[in-house]
């Protein structure tokens, strides 16, 4: 059995590495040439990163570089929207 995935997003791209190591043959067709742009999902959450450390890839991403949100604060007037 041979799959053709359509686009290249974080989830396809998942959906391939899962299907491949099923024993399934797999190509992902994607248009853009890098992926130098935003994806809706681009936020990785913990439970992405356990996911990825279940699958064999947590040592790998935590080598990448990586931007993180410091000092962060919550104006005043939306507060109670912050938690």
């Amino acid at each position: 059995m041979s799959v053709v995935i359509s686009g290249g997003g974080p989830a396809d791209v998942m959906l391939g590495l899962l299907l491949a190591r099923a024993g399934i043959e797999v190509t992902v067709l994607e248009k853009h040439g890098d992926f130098l742009r935003d994806f809706p999902g681009d936020t990785v959450h913990a439970s992405t990163v356990r996911l990825m450390d279940e699958l064999g890839l947590g040592q790998k991403y935590a080598a990448l570089p990586q931007s993180r949100l410091g000092n962060w604060r919550c104006p005043r007037r939306t507060a109670a929207r912050c938690g």
